[in-house]
């Protein structure tokens, strides 16, 4: 009970005795008003004295007042907080609060703290000393109805909690701790588990024994810790989709994080759309982060550092795979990255991801899986098995560095470099819909389509035009050059075709690479008569060398000295070698003289027999 004391004046400073004050509750009735402290009632409203005083006694809360004077405008007060802390019934459902900027209105003290619990509102202790489990759990039990999966926000304070179970969560909540700290630290907010136990469990709806689940559920700021490995316990396991952020999992027997959703045989729920960003996961005996069944994909793990774990630091089986950006893999036992090369699965995406170089055991990646930029894409003789690799990025402005890369098997087989050339042991698949890269063995190139009409496969076009193409029809093939008379200026037929034919100087031998024997001819002395149909120069060498990139790593072999490297590579001579003659058998020059030739033999065969 607390009095209230006040004094009437008029805007002169005149006492206003006799004056009608009459006072109101929270909720606008009458209040219930005593003359001394809460034993004697008095009457509402009450009356000024011949100096203007009022007072009153009233239990705690919030209440209102207006005055009534003869001769004067009424006015009223409202805001009037009546506390008195040794007043057992004090009620926060009787205390007003207003947040005081523009538009705030006002509400009780009540509403506003039931925004969110703490769990010291359960009894918790934030030194350690007393097993916290029951106030944990009872504060996400306290949340909403027990039939219900709809939860709210739990506060954990600063401090070192020592919980002796598992804090098992069954509904939507929002958990906020203060900070995670590696070491204890006074601003951070530790969970300590015991050997043997799970630390957090975030239930589906489907291994949950209420049948409730905890899906969208957020864990934030918080270090959840085993003291002392030894059998199992898995730092924080969730068999639906929960989001992790800010925080540190370390040493549980068992893995760090893991997500773990199955449907069908054996379910435990949906754990798809899972979150881990800006965590530490450390010294755990298994492995670091770890999903796993057929419905556990579709996740984002980003900035996340698994180091020192027993297991991998990432490993990932999911059915249809995941995404890790910018994430950190470190002296795990294990190895680094896994993502299971199993045909079955589709793999998931790297991107600037890291992992130490010289790891001790290789990162272990599926067929499917994609890493694009960061060390981990660097790692080539470390990534077993993985497709498709990507050092320096997509798009045309990847950089002097930037490339894409394909490996197969440990080892690379082709790559665009920085001249936009596709080289490499890749066979070129085209279809009706797409093009598609595979190994063919010495198959280069494979096209497919439906159409059996006359079309153009392939063109080759430069500043002066289209100058050749492929074309197929239903049963052959064409391999075609420019011809059209628009593009000729034509002086005359061609004479002297007898004199080219007789210069030429048809040979017979073998190839000295295999011993099989050729009809033919010798480029340079071709070239002597044609030209055009002969390209290089007789005898003519060049150096070639290995291409280094800026870490050493051998990345082309005996190959000419290249125009331009990206930056901080380098071309190391090796050796001198032929620089090979070709020609062209089926040049315009040569098919013009023979057909020259042959018209002009008919001629005179004609002439000759016409004589006889």
């Amino acid at each position: 009970m607390q009095q209230f004391f006040d004094v009437i004046q008029s805007t002169t400073g005149m006492a206003l005795p006799n004056t009608q004050v009459t006072v109101y509750n929270s909720s606008g009735a009458l209040a219930t008003l005593y003359s001394n402290n809460g034993v004697t009632l008095k009457g509402n409203p009450v009356t000024t004295n011949s100096d203007g005083e009022y007072f009153f006694y009233a239990a705690n809360g919030t209440y209102s007042i207006s005055y009534s004077a003869t001769g004067y405008v009424s006015e009223a007060r409202t805001g009037i907080i009546l506390y008195d802390p040794a007043d057992a019934s004090i009620g926060s459902n009787q205390i007003s609060y207003n947040e005081g900027g523009t538009g705030a209105v006002n509400r009780t003290v009540l509403s506003k703290l039931q925004e969110s619990i703490s769990v010291l509102d359960f009894g918790a202790d934030p030194t350690g000393v007393v097993d916290s489990a029951p106030a944990f759990q009872a504060a996400v039990d306290s949340l909403s109805p027990s039939n219900s999966h709809v939860g709210g926000m739990i506060i954990i304070p600063k401090g070192t909690y020592k919980l002796n179970s598992t804090w098992n969560i069954r509904k939507r909540v929002t958990i906020i701790g203060t900070n995670a700290g590696d070491q204890p630290q006074t601003s951070a907010t530790i969970l300590l588990f015991p050997a043997d136990t799970d630390g957090i469990r975030f239930f589906s709806s489907v291994d949950s024994s209420t049948g409730t689940d905890a899906t969208q559920s957020v864990l934030q700021y918080v270090e959840v810790r085993a003291t002392v490995k030894n059998v199992s316990g898995v730092g924080i396991k969730c068999t639906t989709q929960v989001s992790i952020e800010h925080c540190i999992v370390r040493d549980f027997k068992s893995h760090g994080i893991e997500f773990h959703g199955q449907t069908g045989t054996g379910a435990t729920g949906i754990a798809d759309f899972w979150k881990v960003s800006n965590c530490r996961i450390v010294t755990n005996g298994g492995n670091g982060l770890y999903t796993h069944g057929n419905d556990s994909q579709i996740g984002v793990a980003t900035q996340v550092e698994c180091i020192a774990n027993g297991g991998y630091g990432f490993y990932d089986i999911s059915a249809y795979g995941n995404t890790y950006i910018a994430c950190q893999a470190s002296g795990n036992t294990g190895g680094s990255y896994y993502n299971i090369a199993s045909t079955t699965y589709y793999g998931s995406t790297y991107l600037g991801c890291y992992v130490e170089f010289g790891a001790t055991a290789p990162p272990v990646f599926n067929a499917d899986s994609i890493v694009l930029g960061g060390v981990l894409s660097a790692v080539a003789g470390n990534a077993s098995n993985i497709t498709h690799r990507y050092p320096g990025g997509f798009g045309p402005n990847v950089g002097s560095s930037g490339r894409h890369m394909w490996f197969r098997n440990n080892a690379e087989i082709a790559r665009i470099d920085t001249d936009n050339v596709l080289s490499g042991l890749v066979g070129l698949n085209i279809t009706a819909s797409a093009t598609n890269y595979q190994t063919f063995g010495s198959q280069i190139i494979s096209q497919t389509t439906s159409s059996t009409s006359n079309e153009d496969r392939f063109r080759f076009d430069n500043p002066n035009g289209r100058v050749g193409s492929i074309s197929t029809t239903g049963s052959s093939t064409a391999y075609n050059t420019s011809s059209d008379y628009r593009l000729k200026n034509i002086t005359g037929d061609l004479i002297n075709s007898g004199a080219f034919i007789d210069a030429l100087k048809p040979k017979v031998g073998s190839w000295k690479a295999d011993g099989t024997p050729f009809v033919g001819f010798v480029a340079h002395e071709v070239q002597e008569v044609s030209p055009s149909t002969v390209s290089g120069e007789k005898d003519a060498t060049e150096d070639v060398g290995d291409v280094f990139d800026n870490k050493s790593t051998l990345v082309y072999k005996n190959v000419e000295k290249p125009n331009t490297l990206p930056e901080e590579w380098t071309w190391v001579y090796t050796t001198t070698v032929p620089k090979i003659q070709h020609m062209e058998y089926g040049s315009a020059e040569f098919i013009a003289n023979i057909v020259a030739e042959l018209q002009s033999l008919r001629k005179r065969v004609t002439a000759l027999e016409t004589k006889t």
